[in-house]
């Protein structure tokens, strides 16, 4: 009989129930039936994808009945309402050439390494396996829509049948309906979802091969062929398998496609006379054109595949009986002989007898509830002391299950989930070994969510912010029309943001970030748990001899401690605004209990809250603290300071005591005195002179005690110069800035200060004019003159003017004078 459970139809259901009287929706508590016993509290965490991951201690009653309780740890993953973004993946560990178990964990990592870009959250170990030979699951299994095993082995639905899971995570149960043939899957490339073309599969690996139609024959066939007349289509296979019965599956990309050959086969390596070589061939053969539209380079799937009711389901695995079928919990009671007999004749055998059902082992159990959610659990026990069928059907009915199943349990019972650090942890301690030790298994159920690209650590949080990281990674560098929504609030992301900041949240809260992104031209909706830091109030008691000093540190930028209230012996003390405050006059070396409340207050948003601290325990001292009671100036003069000092050690806990001179020790013996410090200068130097009194307690600890300091700032001097163009004080060594009253350089003296005669640069120098017969050597500047003028040469003609003094004699004018009046008359006379 098959079974198919819906959301939508469980929804339908629901809303009958209502319509009929049903107000309220009450689900089963572990407790409620009597069979299941809590033990302890319960931790809940969530994980990825709305996941909540649940741990309880509990016990129950062999076959649920009898006085004794064994104990057990419990465990369970459950998805949210709908499952909305968590998948439910059947996974195998994929080694290329074989079946291979591998624990859950490995199972787990090598899902993510096969299918980048998605996470597992958690999950568990799933069908029986053979664990003495091959390693292969015993059943039927899809994977991400590839049947790695297309087994079929059982008639009887409630002892041995299918859990499949379709694209949208609906879940189908029972026996499914599989196609008697092969057929090969062709695509443009691995992990595409749009198939090109199908071809349908006419043997596999037989004995001779038909002559129409397309063969496969894979490196597991040791059969060699006469394929002269055929052609050939080679394959280098990427996961090749074969059962027990010689069912296959292999996938891979077509290397060529040739004219066949006398005597050949696919082999998965050859030797080159040196070392073998990996080849990893499969052929796919045909003589009547059945291989016309097959492209080197096609990615080629072939498996059997499910159909009619089953078509749609992408991901499967076998359970080993039903155990919850509509809240009804089956096979209870099965210790009566009488009640065995009624349940072979009702559920029948399951491997020729009900042993599994009244067997002792650790469970792992797969459920759905009546909201569509789905729940992994495992159960702790052994071989003396575990749980029956009946008694886990009771818990998952206890934890809200309607319907549940069996897998493989005992040393294979294993849950994973992903920690906060993004790291796997078994979660259960299988009976095999020690804690996060897993048995090697055939498959795994797993619950997996596309990577959300985003990261969260609780240490980049605060009261009431949250960041989130983006991974680096070109998957992630291709998510494009982000989008975060947090507490019902929606964040527009750009693509290329590298960080986001959530503001506006709750103190200790936690949230669900739900993130959508496209990436590949799909769109993807994931989630990440995330939570602000618990406020830390940091308020602090430092114990004294008659009271506590109470210190408040304000630890964050929004929020802020006011108005807080200590509880002291019923007497109240109230500390606000404040950053330090002193509880006194209680009795030295006496127990208080201390409780107190505060009020924080979100600057931004002005929300305001109360908080209470526990009481707890605080003692004040039972020594007097030494204390300074005294430290402060008796007399200053110019060069000398005296200072009278005073403090108090009732206990005699003191072992050294002194004064700090700008941090030199000057050592004091006495409780009391003056003491004075010659030979300052007050005018060149800053002071600072400080008492410290340094004790142990009794518990052998130091502490120390200070004062308050005595500072002396640099004093004002009155300065004393040589002159006034003086530059550096006589008294304090301070230079000053002057201005000269500057004569300008002449040509025998430099440029000098009227004031203080101060010289500077050089005489200008004479700038002489050369001597004439009239004039000696004159400088053109300061009118000095040096020499005589120039002596006449007497022997000289005169008639042509001497050259020394460009005079012309007084012959030469009268006769050129003369001259130019005869030419006038001539020119005269003519007119």
């Amino acid at each position: 009989m098959n079974k198919k459970f819906f959301v939508k139809v469980l929804s339908m259901i629901l809303i009958s129930m209502f319509v009929v009287g049903i107000t309220k929706t009450a689900y089963a508590k572990i407790g409620d039936s009597g069979v299941i016993r809590v033990e302890g509290e319960e931790t809940i965490n969530e994980l990825l994808g709305g996941v909540k991951l649940h741990q309880q201690d509990i016990s129950a009653p062999m076959d649920c009945t009898g006085d004794y309780y064994y104990k057990y740890d419990s465990q369970y993953l459950e998805t949210m309402a709908g499952g909305e973004g968590v998948k439910i993946v059947s996974w195998s560990y994929r080694n290329a050439e074989k079946w291979q178990m591998a624990g859950v964990s490995d199972i787990a990592a090598n899902f993510e390494k096969e299918n980048p870009g998605w996470i597992v959250v958690g999950g568990t170990n799933a069908d029986f396996f053979h664990i003495n030979g091959n390693g292969q699951m015993v059943s039927n299994a899809m994977e991400n829509g590839e049947m790695i095993n297309p087994m079929n082995i059982t008639t009887n639905s409630w002892w041995r049948g299918i859990l499949g899971f379709t694209k949208d995570n609906e879940l189908m149960a029972g026996i499914p309906d599989v196609t008697d043939y092969y057929t090969a899957h062709i695509f443009d490339k691995n992990n595409s979802d749009t198939e090109k073309n199908t071809i349908k599969i006419s043997a596999v690996n037989p004995t001779t091969i038909s002559t129409s139609g397309v063969t496969v024959l894979t490196k597991d066939n040791m059969t060699s062929y006469d394929l002269r007349d055929y052609k050939v289509a080679v394959g280098t296979y990427d996961v090749v398998r074969q059962t027990s019965n010689g069912e296959i599956f292999v996938k891979g990309y077509v290397k060529e496609i040739r004219d066949g050959k006398e005597n050949e086969r696919p082999l998965d390596f050859y030797n080159d006379g040196t070392n073998n070589v990996s080849i990893k061939e499969f052929f796919l053969i045909s003589k009547d054109g059945s291989l016309d539209n097959l492209l080197v380079g096609d990615y080629v799937k072939v498996q059997k595949d499910y159909m009619n009711e089953w078509a749609n389901v992408y991901n499967s695995a076998s359970y080993y009986w039903k155990i919850l079928d509509n809240n009804k919990v089956l096979y209870e009671g099965h210790s009566n002989p009488e009640k065995k007999a009624e349940i072979i004749e009702t559920y029948g055998y399951g491997g020729g007898d009900i042993s599994y059902i009244t067997c002792t082992k650790s469970r792992c159990l797969f459920g759905i509830k009546a909201d569509g959610s789905y729940v992994m659990a495992v159960i702790g026990g052994s071989t003396s002391t575990g749980m029956t069928l009946s008694e886990a059907a009771y818990y998952m009915k206890e934890i809200g299950c309607v319907d549940a199943w069996d897998f493989d349990g005992g040393g294979s019972a294993t849950l994973i989930a992903r920690d906060e650090y993004g790291n796997i942890q078994t979660i259960n301690t299988p009976s095999d070994g020690n804690q996060g030790v897993e048995r090697r298994v055939g498959n795994a159920l797993l619950m997996v969510v596309r990577d959300p690209g985003f990261v969260f650590s609780l240490a980049d949080s605060t009261p009431t912010t949250v960041s989130l990281k983006k991974k680096t990674g070109d998957i992630f560098e291709k998510m494009t029309n982000i989008k975060l929504k947090v507490d019902g609030k929606t964040i527009d992301v750009l693509d290329e943001q590298q960080e986001i900041e959530i503001t506006g949240l709750h103190e200790g809260e936690k949230y669900l970030a739900e993130i959508s992104f496209t990436y590949d031209g799909n769109t993807y909706s994931s989630s990440i748990p995330i939570q602000t830091k618990e406020y830390n109030e940091r308020v602090y008691f430092i114990s004294q001899s008659h009271g506590f000093l109470i210190k408040l540190e304000q630890s964050d930028e929004v929020l802020e401690i006011t108005n807080i209230v200590f509880d002291i012996d019923g007497k109240k003390y109230y500390m606000d605004h404040v950053e330090e405050f002193t509880i006194d006059n209680l009795v030295k070396g006496r127990e208080y209990q201390i409780s107190y409340s505060y009020t924080i207050k979100n600057k931004i948003t002005n929300e305001v809250y109360t908080k209470d601290v526990e009481v707890q325990t605080y003692k004040t001292l039972e020594y007097e603290i030494p204390s300074i009671v005294t430290f402060e100036q008796n007399r200053k003069t110019s060069n000398k300071l005296s200072i009278e000092y005073k403090y108090e050690d009732d206990d005699k806990l003191v072992k050294e005591a002194y004064i700090l001179k700008n941090g030199e020790k000057t050592a004091v013996t006495n409780k009391s005195d003056i003491i004075t410090f010659e030979n300052l200068d007050f005018i060149t130097n800053k002071y600072v002179f400080q008492l410290v009194i340094s004790y142990v307690d009794l518990d052998n600890r130091t502490f120390m005690v200070e004062s308050e300091e005595l500072v002396y700032e640099k004093e004002e001097c009155s300065h004393e110069y040589d002159n006034d163009c003086d530059e550096i004080c006589n008294i304090c060594g301070e230079t000053r800035v002057v201005h000269h009253s500057w004569v300008d350089a002449t040509c025998d003296s430099p440029k000098y200060c009227s004031k203080c005669h101060k010289q500077e640069g050089e005489a200008l120098g004479h700038n002489w004019v050369d001597a004439t017969y009239d004039v000696p050597k004159t400088c053109s500047r300061c009118g000095k003159t040096e020499g005589e003028p120039l002596e006449k040469d007497n022997s000289q003609n005169e008639e042509k003017g001497c050259k020394k003094c460009s005079k012309t004699s007084v012959i030469s004018m009268i006769l050129f004078t003369f001259a130019f009046s005869s030419v006038l008359l001539y020119f005269r006379k003519k007119q």
